[in-house]
């Protein structure tokens, strides 16, 4: 589809990293899916965040969570 996908650990990310930016994948937890969305506030584009700690979810702001125990039921 002619997309360039770029991946930057939060720290690393800018306001200038998502000037030209179509779409925005979080993943970490509540923390890294608001450090995204500062970075892409003023715009109107799309940001999924997923939450990646399987161990405790606590995530208020990052709903989506992959069960990879689970993963042939999440496939259906």
């Amino acid at each position: 589809m002619g997309k360039q996908v770029v991946v930057k650990v939060d720290s690393e990310a800018t306001l200038e990293d998502m000037k030209d930016v179509d779409c925005v994948v979080s993943l970490g937890g509540d923390h890294t899916f608001l450090r995204a969305s500062a970075l892409i506030w003023n715009r109107m584009i799309p940001i999924l965040g997923i939450n990646t700690n399987k161990d405790v979810y606590t995530g208020v702001l990052n709903p989506h969570f992959i069960n990879y125990s689970k993963r042939d039921k999440h496939a259906e």
